[in-house]
């Protein structure tokens, strides 16, 4: 099977997911959560949306930052090759969940063209229809709630 050009969102043994629940836990700002990822290496992204996605291009946490803020907190940050890909995921994040939710996906030309249970299963369906460089990801099957505490002044 080739699939040289393919860009997989997948982190080896669930490791960077760990790492990232391990690391955002506790009333912490998105800044300093942010810079805790930076801090031991893995890359992020906030989409247009507000959506944080990591390296293993997962989605990490829905509604992560309030739209008015993105362009704040992406100033001086590399935009990732696959973002294209990554805004048109996040923007239909509610119909791919509806849709797709606990399988893998393969996006091209801003459209699913490959669903399935398993990693496998896709990998063998972008072969056999010959899918040039589709982005891969698992679609989760509930909403990922980013849970922090905020000090509020009124309370």
């Amino acid at each position: 099977m080739t699939l040289s050009g393919t860009q997989i969102s997948v982190s080896a043994g669930g490791s960077t997911e760990e790492i990232v629940r391990s690391a955002v836990t506790g009333s912490r700002s998105q800044e300093e959560i942010l810079e805790q990822l930076n801090s031991i290496g893995i890359e992020w992204y906030v989409t247009d949306q507000g959506h944080l996605l990591i390296r293993s291009w997962r989605v990490a946490a829905e509604d992560f930052v309030p739209i008015e803020r993105v362009d704040d907190i992406r100033q001086g940050r590399k935009v990732p090759d696959e973002s294209d890909a990554l805004e048109w995921l996040s923007a239909n994040l509610e119909d791919l969940n509806r849709e797709y939710a606990g399988n893998w996906i393969a996006i091209s030309d801003n459209a699913v063209v490959a669903a399935s249970t398993t990693l496998q299963r896709l990998l063998s369906l972008i072969d056999e229809r010959r899918i040039q460089n589709p982005f891969l990801t698992r679609v989760p099957e509930e909403p990922i709630i980013w849970e922090t505490a905020y000090a509020n002044e009124d309370l």
